[in-house]
Order: C-alpha cells, then structure tokens, then sequence
C-alpha cells in the first residue's frame, strides 16, 4: 500500500515537472516576444525624441517669430495712428488740385 502511494506521489510529480517544463517553455516565448516589442518600442520612442526635438526647435523659432511681431506691433499701431488722419487730408488736398484751373488730374 504504500509502495503504491509512493508510485502514485512520484506520478504526480512527473506530471507536475511536465506541467511546469511546458510553462516555462511558454512563458520564454513570451519573454522573447516581449524582448521583441521592447526593441521595436525603443526604436519608435527614438523617433518620437527625434521628432520632438524638431518641434522643440520649431516652436523656439515661432516664439522667436512671434516676439519679433510683438514688438513692431506699437510702431506699426502709431505709425496707423498717424496715417489716418492723413488719408481725409490727401483726398481734400486732391479735391483742392483737380478745382485749380489746369490741374485737373487725368485718369
């Protein structure tokens, strides 16, 4: 009887191992494949940084760009300012020259 409980306790253990062989065996191939998908995520996150280094170079310019703007913005708002008024005075100045005789603008 208990050379049978020892037949049946050194069953269970093979059946066991081989349980435990073929998990081993598909938990390496998963470890490959992981080691795969990681290489292949390294290589895109590679890209990505390059990528984002060129659009961190891009918004340097625009902002660059954009601070250049800002800046003309008060000249070019005075220099309106000052125009404006100056448009009536031209077309009065013009209504003026076409009443002097022979001053007619031709069109």
């Amino acid at each position: 009887m208990r050379r049978l409980r020892v037949l049946e306790d050194i069953t269970e253990l093979r059946r066991s191992a081989q349980f435990i062989a073929q998990n081993i065996a598909e938990l390496s191939e998963s470890a490959a494949g992981i080691n795969r998908h990681a290489e292949k995520i390294a290589g895109e996150i590679a890209t990505l940084t390059e990528a984002a280094s060129g659009i961190d170079s891009s918004a340097e310019k625009i902002a660059a760009g954009a601070n250049a703007i800002a800046e003309t913005l008060p000249r070019i708002q005075r220099l309106a300012e000052v125009v404006d008024p100056l448009e009536s005075t031209v077309a009065r100045l013009g209504w003026v020259v076409d009443r002097i005789p022979g001053g007619k603008r031709t069109q």
